[in-house]
């Protein structure tokens, strides 16, 4: 079992709740998102532990109705808590803006960026030239490594262009949201 198993249950029935434990929000709030933990298992009147808050959730009909009075009464301070999250990715990413400036005006360049980058995208070429010029399968296991790195390569190249270019903040926002959205029944 894992956390984003509870936090997914969570969120389907209180989604400020689940969003400040799932993805950044979790991670930035740290010892807060360990209290947040500890109320819905309270409102729950089990255990703050995953397997306790999925199972009381899976078994007992009425935990929806008591994660949406949870996040009813305390919408004000889960509010505040989400305010401060964005607040912290703000100044973080302000933060490595102002770094990269400072750069510029002393004339300098961010040789560990470039570099990074210029790794980043070769291991890139490289995988691309392994698949194709060497005619790697993709469901084998050495494919589906070269496959996995890859993928990873293009995020961080994703999240370099949008720190160069600024960040695609809102459409992550409504990537997750459409991924929240029931299925279509297309017949």
């Amino acid at each position: 079992m894992d956390w984003k198993d509870a936090v997914s249950l969570i969120e389907k029935e209180a989604p400020l709740v689940g969003g400040l434990l799932g993805g950044p929000a979790g991670a930035a709030l740290g010892a807060g998102a360990s209290g947040i933990i500890h109320l819905v298992a309270s409102s729950l009147g089990c255990e703050p532990t995953q397997d306790a808050i999925t199972a009381t959730i899976a078994a007992d009909p009425a935990s929806a109705l008591k994660l949406k009075e949870l996040e009813l009464t305390h919408s004000e301070t889960f509010q505040k808590l989400l305010l401060q999250q964005t607040g912290m990715y703000l100044t973080d990413t302000q933060s490595a803006r102002d770094r990269d400036s400072k750069f510029i005006e002393k004339g300098k360049t961010n040789w560990r960026a470039d570099i990074m980058l210029f790794l980043i995208t070769a291991g890139l070429v490289a995988i691309c030239w392994l698949l194709v010029a060497k005619h790697i399968d993709g469901s084998t296991a050495a494919g589906g490594f070269l496959l996995a790195v890859g993928g990873a390569f293009l995020k961080d190249l994703s999240q370099a262009f949008n720190f160069e270019f600024g960040t695609t903040r809102e459409s992550s926002d409504k990537t997750d949201m459409i991924s929240k959205l029931p299925a279509l029944n297309c017949k």
